[in-house]
């Protein structure tokens, strides 16, 4: 598991994350009744961190969408590209927050 599946999953960075970021995102949501509050591609249950992680191990947007529709979910590269924008943002408030916090 990389360091940033742990990171992920542990979702000690949600608390970061201000609510006002997402006005910057029209594809992106936060609800607790989708997949456990995590941020996701609205319309879908694509968690945007899926999307980071898979950025970061290479896996292309073509071939990600094409994995989502072979699931039964269309994304586009717009919506994949806002999630990794998101999360790099999301990430960088965590960071900075756990920095200010010590």
């Amino acid at each position: 598991m990389s360091d940033y599946s742990q990171l992920l999953e542990s979702r000690e960075f949600l608390q970061f994350i201000p609510s006002s970021i997402l006005s910057k995102y029209k594809y992106i949501a936060i609800d607790p009744s989708i997949q456990g509050g995590m941020p996701h591609i609205k319309g879908t249950r694509v968690i945007v961190f899926d999307v980071f992680i898979a950025q970061m191990e290479k896996i292309s947007l073509n071939q990600l969408i094409m994995e989502y529709k072979n699931m039964g979910t269309t994304v586009t590269n717009n919506q994949l590209k806002e999630a990794f924008e998101f999360s790099l943002e999301a990430l960088s408030k965590f960071i900075h927050g756990k920095k200010a916090s010590k």
